[in-house]
């Protein structure tokens, strides 16, 4: 590894240095979002996309690059998950919810993206039909 005796760093405008040792390089734009965002999904028509990780939701505008952060820092967005959630993203084919994994309380929760709020939840817990 080229850099297995460096300490890991973010440079936008040069060499990261990844916990791996290994070098990258930005291609494109780069934005900042919550720490280590392990699901994502893209929207179907493009315009956005949403990454998942313990709790955090991050909502990219894919045109502008804006980012909102769910909860948000001010608290007046709050979060719609209740426990810890790291994977599972999906959008609805008209791109204008995302289903969310809700962590170990076993259920999927139907996020609206335009009026940032929890619309509803599905339980996976128990028999399901079939």
């Amino acid at each position: 590894m080229p850099g297995k005796d460096q300490f890991c760093k973010i440079d936008v405008n040069g060499v990261t240095i990844l916990p791996s040792g290994r070098y990258a390089t930005p291609v494109g734009e780069f934005i900042r979002i919550t720490n280590d965002p392990y699901g994502m999904a893209i929207s179907p028509n493009g315009e956005k996309a949403v990454t998942l990780h313990n709790g955090v939701i991050t909502v990219i505008d894919l045109n502008s690059l804006e980012v909102q952060r769910i909860p948000s820092y001010d608290g007046k967005i709050p979060t719609p998950l209740t426990r810890g959630s790291f994977l599972g993203v999906a959008f609805s084919s008209d791109s204008r919810n995302v289903y969310l994994s809700g962590g170990d309380n076993g259920q999927v929760i139907i996020y609206d993206l335009e009026n940032l709020k929890k619309i509803a939840s599905i339980s996976l817990n128990g028999e399901i039909n079939g």
